[in-house]
């Protein structure tokens, strides 16, 4: 998280969501944290609407042949367009 430049404030309105993406995805918490901070920076999104990010990816990935590893890369594509025209995942 501090790698994405958040301050400590972020850091704390944004952990409990990446800890339940990390819980429900079952990837370590260095790569749940790096994908969350990452989609957010590239949305446009505050660190407080990663517990809705982590939701959304986990909604995703149960109703579709993913996983949320894979949502997660999709973001490094997709996110920076999004957020480059004003579309983004409100919270």
């Amino acid at each position: 998280m501090a790698m994405a430049v958040w301050k400590t404030g972020d850091m704390l309105d944004g952990i409990e969501g990446i800890m339940n993406l990390a819980a429900v995805s079952g990837e370590d918490l260095a790569t749940s944290s790096d994908m969350v901070t990452n989609a957010l920076t590239a949305f446009g999104l505050k660190a407080d609407a990663s517990g809705h990010f982590a939701n959304v990816l986990a909604a995703a990935s149960s109703n579709a042949n993913t996983n949320v590893s894979m949502l997660g890369e999709s973001t490094k594509y997709a996110a920076p367009l999004a957020g480059s025209l004003a579309i983004c995942m409100k919270a």
